[in-house]
């Protein structure tokens, strides 16, 4: 069993680290793409973060989470401030 319970009942029945697959894409992972400069022709600085879940076995709530987010947010402060 894990330590971890999940935010909406509580339960302990938690599956961690569950791959997100694209269903239309012959099952590439699923990733979120941010541009760092969404604005720009050709050079958008487009960042790439790979998504898990975590899913509960007692209600089925699921939490996704972005890999490397320290980068992503990193990404969205810049683009914020151009």
């Amino acid at each position: 069993m894990s330590q971890e319970t999940c935010a909406k009942c509580k339960s302990d029945k938690i599956v961690p680290k569950v791959t997100i697959l694209d269903s239309g894409d012959g099952g590439d992972d699923l990733s979120a793409i941010f541009d760092e400069n969404p604005k720009a022709l050709l050079n958008k600085k487009r960042t790439f973060h790979k998504l898990s879940a975590k899913i509960c076995g007692n209600c089925g709530y699921a939490e996704i989470y972005a890999a490397d987010f320290d980068k992503l947010y990193s990404a969205y402060e810049k683009s914020i401030s151009k």
